[in-house]
């Protein structure tokens, strides 16, 4: 019998579909947000490495479930998030014009 380890987190369903493909699985519950966020903090960036590596937008969907997970888990909901996003999108800007800036002399 092979192990093999990953001490990360997964998707909800991912316990049963291992169970389903005749595996068994090993998992705990995290129950404390100090480690909830840490987890989530790891798994935002694989799932950002994942993106950068394949540049599939599904990857990116990924990113996007993790900064739901981060945000609801800090006690916001993701509405109260986007507001805030759009705040600082009308103070600063957003990415539409595509600005790369080069240097600043002083």
């Amino acid at each position: 019998m092979a192990r093999r380890s990953y001490n990360k987190l997964v998707r909800d369903k991912v316990p049963s579909a291992i169970v389903e493909g005749g595996d068994q699985a090993v998992t705990t519950v995290l129950e404390k947000k100090r480690d909830i966020l840490l987890a989530l903090d790891e798994k935002l960036d694989e799932e950002v490495c994942d993106y950068q590596v394949t540049k599939e937008l599904a990857e990116l969907a990924d990113v996007l479930e993790v900064i739901h997970a981060i945000v609801e888990t800090s006690g916001m909901t993701f509405e109260e998030f986007d507001a805030m996003r759009l705040r600082k999108r009308e103070a600063r800007g957003g990415f539409t014009k595509k600005i790369l800036l080069q240097e600043i002399i002083e």
